[in-house]
């Protein structure tokens, strides 16, 4: 049987999505023996493991260090009914209608950006372009005062890059894992000092909002406040600089498309769903099994790990005609990018109002735009997100 391990040379390359379909021909629910883990490669199974939270638990902390460093009290650790009461109280102030209010910013923060990159006639898409804008958005919504703002990117850089990966049988002094403890640590020191500063002089931010919300008289503890706020953030910048990053790569890739979306710009809805399916920022999740229990014909015993490819699924041609065609009037497109079930991501609003946002303006602005190839790209290391660290672009 051949690994089911991420070849290393395979990692942010067209290879890539190659690799996953033969994995999905192989078998969609198969057993890997060297790192004692379940992966899932179809669509159907996906579903199953993604919306049945009784039976694949979210609560990762106790399955190796690094998830009880970078989980720790957050939704995405939580089971019902801890998870229900945690999201409820988020949605009371993080709602559809508060993420469209920030429409005119997200603009204004747009066009500021393309100002500062037009005399140049070229630009770094991903540090200055998508970072810049995923981060100030994210800060402002939260509250993160400017100053802070730099370290706490470092943070979840710390935190988040380079940890996908992680075998659970690695050691905890490897120096990964000793960054992310240190990084989780200076984060979480900062969000508490915030976190006081709010109660006393409430402003007018997410963490301000969040500290008065309540649900059937139960409020945000102070750790699960903490553990929001890192993930929010982290979560906030990272999945939509990687969506403005592919997506700037797809439409290189497909100058005509591009060109469509020039002239008929009410395109633009339906081709970011297409970009989300074909090239999503985010490659998979883990979940892990509270008992006995069959997928895809497979009888999983209790406590096994279970990798769900969600790039793998958005290309599983049972649901999908053509997977592997870019179609950027594609309808339906069920895709899996932001989840599915009671852990769908609750960000995705906010992603998708800045791609909506700003890749028009940045054609429209920009219609000579293209990458330069003469850089190599230089693509994130790991197995759980999909995007570059450069993007080099001349307009």
């Amino acid at each position: 049987m051949r690994s089911l391990i991420l070849p290393a040379s395979l990692h942010g390359t067209q290879e890539l999505f190659a690799w996953l379909e033969s994995m999905r021909a192989t078998g969609p629910v198969t057993y890997e023996p060297t790192t004692n883990k379940w992966h899932i490669f179809g669509y159907r199974d996906a579903v199953q493991v993604l919306e049945d939270a009784a039976s694949f638990s979210s609560d990762l902390e106790r399955g190796g260090p690094i998830g009880a460093v970078l989980l720790a009290s957050t939704m995405i650790a939580q089971d019902p009914p801890e998870h229900q009461l945690l999201r409820s109280l988020v949605a009371q102030v993080f709602t559809q209608q508060s993420v469209e209010l920030l429409a005119p910013r997200v603009r204004a923060i747009t066009q500021d950006l393309l100002d500062k990159v037009r005399p140049a006639g070229y630009m770094d898409a991903i540090q200055d372009f998508a970072y810049p804008l995923a981060m100030k958005v994210i800060s402002e919504l939260l509250g993160i005062p400017v100053e802070q703002r730099p370290a706490f990117r470092h943070w979840s850089d710390s935190m988040f890059f380079r940890q996908h990966e992680r075998d659970e049988s690695q050691s905890e002094q490897d120096e990964p894992y000793q960054r992310a403890v240190a990084a989780r640590q200076a984060m979480r020191e900062s969000l508490l000092v915030l976190l006081q500063e709010r109660r006393r002089m409430p402003q007018h931010d997410l963490i301000s909002q969040l500290l008065v919300a309540e649900v059937a008289g139960k409020r945000f503890n102070e750790e699960q406040l903490v553990g929001f706020c890192f993930l929010f953030w982290a979560a906030g910048y990272e999945t939509t600089v990687n969506l403005l990053g592919n997506a700037i790569l797809c439409l290189d890739e497909y100058p005509r498309d591009a060109e469509r979306l020039r002239r008929e710009p009410d395109l633009w809805s339906t081709a970011i769903e297409e970009i989300l399916r074909y090239s999503p920022p985010l490659l998979g999740v883990t979940r892990r099994t509270t008992g006995e229990v069959m997928v895809g014909g497979k009888q999983i015993p209790a406590g096994q790990s279970i990798r769900v490819w969600i790039a793998s699924a958005n290309r599983d041609a049972e649901l999908f005609p053509y997977p592997d065609h870019f179609n950027i009037q594609r309808t339906p497109n069920p895709h899996l990018t932001f989840g599915r079930g009671i852990h769908s991501c609750l960000g995705a609003p906010l992603a998708r109002l800045e791609a909506s946002t700003a890749l028009p303006m940045l054609w429209q602005q920009f219609p000579a735009l293209h990458r330069v190839r003469r850089e190599p790209l230089q693509w994130i290391e790991g197995g759980a997100v999909y995007g570059v660290r450069h993007l080099p672009l001349e307009f």
